[in-house]
This record gives C-alpha cells, sequence and structure tokens, in this order.
C-alpha cells in the first residue's frame, strides 16, 4: 500500500494516519482537531491511548494511505 506525507495538516481532520519521525513508525490514530495554522494536530489513539499532541516543529511527519486520502475527499 502507498503512503504519502502530508505537508498540510489541515486537510485531515477525521483522517486516521500515521505518525512518524524519520522513516520510523512511531503511532496511528484519528486526526480530531489542529491550529489554525496546521502545525499542531491532536491524534486520537483508541486502544487506551487517549489522546496526543503531535507538532510539526518536533519533527513529526504525518503519512497517510491513498485509500485513506479518498475516504476524506482528498483524491479522487
Amino acid at each position: 500500500m502507498q503512503y504519502y506525507i502530508v505537508n498540510d495538516w489541515t486537510i485531515l481532520a477525521g483522517a486516521m494516519v500515521e505518525i512518524r519521525i524519520g522513516r520510523d513508525f512511531l503511532r496511528e490514530g484519528v486526526v480530531e482537531s489542529y491550529t489554525p495554522d496546521g502545525s499542531i494536530v491532536w491524534l486520537e489513539q483508541g486502544q487506551g491511548f487517549g489522546r496526543q499532541l503531535v507538532d510539526k516543529s518536533s519533527g513529526f511527519k504525518i503519512y497517510i494511505s491513498e485509500d485513506r486520502l479518498r475516504a476524506i475527499g482528498r483524491v479522487r
């Protein structure tokens, strides 16, 4: 399955995404909300792990699969 890095985090509300640092997978979850400038998202991790703040300035990257991009209407 193909995954893409997302630079504009403001398009991701409600999407299931992967959080990585470099190429290292850290966690996955659903983007609940984001700051107006898109530099921070709140990720609901599920399975008892709760909510986590993720910010670009700490080096986190967000990746999403093509199927999930389609699900939020970003790929046709």
